[in-house]
């Protein structure tokens, strides 16, 4: 694997030198490479073609990100598909430790780039993936309907596919899809998602401040990044508080919106990873529900 890393950074960047090839922890999908040359350093990220043009997308996402954000976002060199690998070439960022304002300013800019952009429906202008999974991005006109149909119902319909859905969980799920507008409004609001944004998606880089990867982009609104970073940890009051005095959550989100937002990711790692998350969807949907 080793010379078919070194040629193919010398293709994509079109030298003779010969990197330093460090392998890098952490990536549950893609083999991910630190790569040094003499005097430039990149991260590599590899796979084969199992999952069509995921990194074709996942590069548009960071560039949409980039172009969109007031937060640092790796910059997005190159990606190249071979018959049977696929390669995204990006900027490397070196790692630091959180400032004194770290969470604060982390907060305030992200509640600042929900805000950035001026988008006409919900969606995106291709899909992508939430991890290993794809993630639809069909444009709609109705919020609800966009989150009912391209993410609530298509994590059911391949949960259903893969029996991973017991009929009485089931009930309460499409429950909740039917009478969406019960739970989801039209907000004025259009913002460009991350999409999956947890502790284990942004970097501290060496000037102490939040650096976002990994994305699953789309045009949604921003109260579904902000439920995404409470579901796993990893963000703390600081943050909170400075995103809501930019951007402020009301209660009707955390009794009813939150868990309806939670539950799109719920599902997906339901059907990623199995039956031990099977127990935390029946809880949202029983509080959704009551």
């Amino acid at each position: 694997m080793s010379s078919d890393i070194v040629s193919t950074l010398k293709m994509l960047l079109d030298t003779e030198e010969n990197p330093h090839i460090r392998a890098l922890s952490g990536g549950d999908i893609n083999h991910v490479y630190h790569c040094i040359f003499p005097a430039r350093e990149y991260l590599l990220k590899v796979n084969t073609n199992h999952y069509p043009h995921m990194f074709i997308e996942e590069a548009k996402g960071l560039s949409a990100l980039e172009q969109t954000y007031k937060l640092p976002i790796p910059h997005v060199i190159k990606h190249y598909e071979s018959e049977t690998r696929q390669y995204l070439l990006m900027e490397y960022v070196p790692t630091g430790r959180k400032s004194s304002t770290f969470s604060s300013t982390f907060g305030r800019l992200l509640a600042e780039s929900h805000q950035e952009g001026n988008f006409q429906d919900w969606g995106f202008d291709s899909n992508n993936y939430i991890g290993s999974t794809p993630q639809i991005n069909n444009v709609e006109v109705s919020w609800p309907q966009f989150f009912a149909i391209h993410r609530l119902q298509y994590q059911r319909d391949l949960a259903i596919s893969h029996n991973k859905l017991p009929p009485s969980v089931d009930h309460k799920l499409l429950r909740v899809i039917i009478h969406i507008n019960n739970y989801l409004f039209e907000p004025e609001q259009k913002s460009l998602l991350h999409g999956d944004l947890w502790g284990g998606n942004y970097l501290v880089n060496t000037e102490g401040l939040a650096v976002l990867i990994d994305p699953a982009v789309y045009v949604g609104h921003y109260e579904a990044d902000i439920a995404m970073t409470e579901l796993f940890g990893g963000f703390d009051t600081e943050f909170y508080k400075a995103y809501k005095d930019v951007l402020p959550l009301d209660k009707d989100y955390y009794r009813i919106r939150r868990p309806v937002y939670q539950l799109y990711h719920m599902l997906n790692h339901l059907n990623i990873f199995g039956g031990s998350y099977l127990s935390s969807c029946d809880g949202l949907l029983t509080q959704i529900l009551a």
